[in-house]
């Protein structure tokens, strides 16, 4: 519902479900987005009604005097009853009455004067108690566009863009976003991630992704406690509430909160964070002129101690020590070896090789993370009739590889030229390489889901 709400608009929605949650209630009522608009004194719906002769804090004060308070346990999901999702409908409906191209306080004002009043109930009686009515609102809404200075506020309340993250189940604002300081994904990485990519507006196989984390989840025995659409449309809300158009989206789920190791003290049900940012692991030289890799010393982790299939927070040390390692070479990169000293992956993206004109890449059974990108490049060359193959590779087959690249979601496609002090190949990104990131580039903007 977030498609072209202002920032002050949005806070009225978030403040509304704080309303909820404080009240120990599960559903944002109208009430409860009549009490979130009594939040935002500076807004301009603030200023129609104090045109009106009524101030926020009247409509506050009668509400808080006649709600009372949920029973259960404090809600964390909060759903908008039917009576508040029609007075978004009103609010958008209204916006088109007024030819306005965005939702602000003064549609979401006329959206609740709206529903109230046509349906009765205690927003009703509050706002026909303070004599406020629709064709009044309306035209003082009209009168302060017509000066513009409705227009000039929700401008300037826009000048700094809020940034939002799902926190179990809702929105809240980045700066207010909190876990437990005994959070198992904190105090011992017991949990699961996944990093997605948004490319102009389509969030690049949001499916797979899911289906990942939750295959992860269930191979670490967490219960997350949401389907699996649940959690895609959380995130495609996340990226619509902070306007992404391309960037990186960061999926972090813990088993939840406890002191003791044992998941059977835990207090709460599983943590789930959804946020975006930008992020970029190379500069445009290395895209441009490939990686220099070298083999770090530290291992993967063997898969009889921790399947690489499960994309999980605490196996990462390994993967962040061997990092440190290029950093201190000053290499773009360090591949990984198993501990049979096979080649498995690089610290954060998936390896292929082009020998002969063909792909190959180290299986899972390897050490290798099942990556999303490494399985499109995997159907990029089904496609372009390009041999693929999961082998198991040795540092003497990237020596003598034509060619080499890395794949990543946040790395995205990167060649590699460089390894131990030894040119692969001609020293440079090969013509099969910049084949597959042409295509991979192609086909980032349609796979996945729109974020609209």
């Amino acid at each position: 519902m977030w498609q072209r709400f202002t920032e002050r608009a949005r806070r009225v929605v978030f403040n509304a479900q704080e309303e909820a949650v404080d009240r120990r209630e599960n559903y944002v009522s109208t009430e409860h987005l009549l009490l979130g608009l009594a939040r935002e004194n500076d807004c301009v719906a603030a200023r129609i009604l104090d045109y009106m002769g009524v101030s926020l804090e009247k409509i506050r004060s009668e509400l808080n005097s006649n709600l009372g308070r949920g029973n259960g346990r404090p809600a964390q999901d909060t759903q908008l009853t039917p009576g508040a999702k029609r007075c978004i409908d009103f609010a958008y409906d209204e916006a088109r009455r007024l030819s306005n191209n965005y939702i602000g306080t003064e549609h979401l004002l006329l959206g609740l004067v709206r529903e109230a009043l046509s349906t009765g109930g205690l927003a009703s009686q509050v706002l026909s108690n303070l004599s406020i009515d629709l064709e009044k609102t309306r035209k003082e809404v009209i009168k302060l566009q017509d000066n513009d200075l409705g227009l000039a506020m929700e401008k300037a309340a826009n000048s700094v863009q809020l940034q939002y993250v799902h926190l179990n189940g809702r929105l809240v604002p980045k700066s207010q976003a909190m876990v437990s300081i005994y959070d198992h994904g904190f105090l011992y990485g017991d949990g699961a991630f996944e990093g997605i990519r948004v490319y102009s507006g389509n969030i690049f196989r949001l499916k797979q992704h899911v289906a990942r984390l939750f295959a992860s989840a269930r191979a670490l025995g967490i219960s997350l406690g949401k389907s699996a659409a649940f959690i895609q449309a959380a995130i495609v809300e996340t990226v619509i509430a902070n306007g992404v158009e391309s960037g990186y989206i960061r999926v972090s789920v813990s088993r939840g909160v406890g002191l003791a190791l044992d998941p059977a003290h835990l207090r709460s049900d599983a943590t789930i964070v959804i946020s975006t940012e930008e992020l970029r692991l190379y500069s445009d030289q290395m895209y441009k002129d490939g990686l220099t890799v070298i083999t770090a010393s530290t291992r993967v982790p063997p898969a009889d101690c921790i399947d690489p299939q499960v994309k999980s927070l605490g196996k990462y040390l390994n993967n962040i020590a061997a990092k440190q390692e290029a950093n201190r070479v000053g290499a773009g990169e360090a591949l990984m070896l198993n501990m049979s000293g096979n080649v498995a992956e690089a610290t954060g993206d998936n390896l292929f090789l082009v020998r002969d004109g063909a792909l190959s890449t180290p299986p899972t059974s390897e050490g290798a993370l099942p990556g999303i990108t490494r399985g499109a490049v995997i159907d990029i060359c089904s496609n372009l009739g390009i041999s693929c193959v999961e082998r198991v590779t040795t540092l003497y087959d990237v020596y003598n590889a034509d060619e080499a690249f890395l794949t990543g979601t946040a790395a995205e496609i990167i060649p590699m030229v460089k390894c131990d002090g030894r040119l692969i190949g001609d020293g440079r990104p090969g013509p099969i390489t910049n084949r597959i990131i042409s295509a991979f580039r192609e086909l980032t903007p349609s796979d996945g889901v729109r974020a609209n």
